[in-house]
């Protein structure tokens, strides 16, 4: 009867009519127990295996101690994140960071922007496309 009541007061709020209906109509949701699933069932891979060909990156991003891969621009050193920023004797070239950019957004189906972020995996990317400034771009591993 106490749902009754509440659908009542509902609809005075709703339509300001107030219908009583019959017992046979409302009736409380019946309650099933939940129930664990078996231990023998094993979990679905909700995320495939996925990989991307980075060049030069493909090692940092093999590294689990890497956190972070910075590329700031054509010509200057990679920085890499693990407890403390380190910069590596790596530079890319220019046409080699917006290849890297371009896999990057083609892989995640994000259309390739002036200022860009993607997400592949266990990956994200943030990056910066100017032909004036030099394009750069930061990837962080979740």
């Amino acid at each position: 009867m106490e749902i009754t009541r509440k659908l009542v007061l509902a609809e005075k709020r709703i339509t300001g009519i107030s219908t009583i209906y019959p017992a046979s109509i409302v009736h409380p949701l019946p309650r099933f127990p939940i129930l664990p699933a078996p231990a023998s069932m094993p979990l679905l891979q909700m995320q495939p295996q996925l990989s991307l060909n980075l060049g030069k990156l493909n090692p940092f991003l093999i590294d689990n101690s890497i956190r972070a891969i910075e590329c700031p621009g054509a010509g200057k050193n990679i920085r890499l994140k693990r407890e403390q920023m380190l910069e590596v004797n790596v530079q890319m070239a220019e046409n080699e960071i917006f290849e890297i950019i371009n896999i990057f957004a083609n892989a995640s189906r994000v259309p390739l922007m002036p200022i860009l972020k993607a997400d592949f995996g266990n990956l994200t990317m943030n990056a910066f496309i100017s032909p004036a400034m030099g394009s750069r771009f930061f990837i962080v591993k979740k």
